[in-house]
């Protein structure tokens, strides 16, 4: 996994976006989940359902009636399924769990760009060793973690663990990340109006200094002329 943080610091009251790209090289593999725990789930805001975000992915497969994988849709593309007439869009999320979440992510994030272009009959790439989950699509990362804080969250480090498992059919493998994230306090949420305060200072205080200046030079002048 590769963990790509958008914004690390931020203040209280806006979202945490986390980018998550899986990059391999090898067998295929079969089974595979992602868990998603927090070293501290208080400075989550909640909703009504007491959720704290949503995971989005970005890649769907699509699967005929004996399972076998017939198309697979990435980024912004869309199918129709024959079956329901239904509009399936590649773009899809699940809700984040206020004390964690673990999802299963399917085949298609470990796809080779080959596969999918044999399936929908383009010519292959045989140079072209990439898996869907290691790029964006229509600049979608292939997974994307985004959670809400609270306005008032108390200020400090955070960390997000992130844990994926994933089998080839012989071995059970993992792979953990931790992200850290840091909620501003006061000081760092206004320190660029502080450095304009203080510059404005110290040039007040320069000006002022200069006018000192000229006012005892001035009353030096006057009192040589009263002589």
């Amino acid at each position: 996994m590769i963990p790509r943080l958008r914004i690390p610091n931020i203040k209280g009251g806006e979202p945490i976006e986390l980018e998550i790209y899986i990059t391999g090289y090898g067998n295929i593999v079969k089974s595979h989940k992602l868990q998603i725990t927090y070293s501290s789930s208080n400075v989550f805001a909640k909703n009504d359902e007491g959720k704290v975000g949503y995971i989005e992915y970005c890649i769907k497969v699509a699967k005929n009636q004996e399972g076998k994988i017939i198309a697979v849709l990435s980024g912004n593309k869309e199918y129709k399924d024959e079956n329901t007439n239904e509009m399936i869009k590649a773009i899809h999320s699940n809700p984040l769990d206020y004390i964690g979440t673990t999802v299963f992510l399917h085949e298609g994030h470990f796809m080779s760009r080959n596969e999918v272009m044999k399936l929908s009959g383009k010519e292959v790439d045989e140079k072209d060793l990439r898996i869907l989950g290691e790029t964006t699509h229509d600049g979608h990362p292939p997974i994307l973690l985004h959670f809400n804080t609270l306005n008032n969250a108390t200020p400090g480090d955070y960390n997000i663990y992130l844990t994926l498992f994933y089998s080839d059919e012989s071995d059970l493998k993992m792979d953990q990340k931790i992200v850290t994230f840091h909620i501003n306090h006061w000081i760092e949420q206004h320190q660029k109006m502080l450095q304009y305060i203080a510059v404005f200072l110290g040039l007040s205080a320069v000006i002022s200094g200069i006018i000192q200046a000229v006012y005892t030079y001035l009353q030096y002048l006057l009192a040589l002329a009263l002589k």
